[in-house]
């Protein structure tokens, strides 16, 4: 799926457990996430931290540079804390 994919923008509405889903199908690491519509969550953002690539790397972590998102009314603290740490 998507191969050479490593910027996704998702102007669509989207649940927070259907975001994972996607998070987690995606074939390679993404270096930019843009969420300006769907609801990033705990889910989401589990799915962000917890995909892994062929060899047990965090797939997304390891290569993200741009994260933007709209509506996270849903993340807790300490998640938010998770993802600045592990990404960065």
């Amino acid at each position: 799926m998507l191969p050479f994919l490593q910027k996704l923008h998702l102007a669509i509405d989207f649940h927070d457990e259907d975001l994972a889903v996607i998070l987690r199908a995606l074939s390679c690491p993404l270096r930019e996430l843009d969420v300006t519509r769907s609801f990033f969550g705990d889910h989401s953002a589990q799915a962000l931290l917890d995909a892994s690539g062929p060899h047990g790397d965090k797939k997304h972590c390891s290569r993200l540079e741009k994260l933007f998102i709209t509506d996270h009314g849903g993340v807790s603290g300490a998640m938010v804390q998770r993802i600045m740490c592990e990404c960065s």
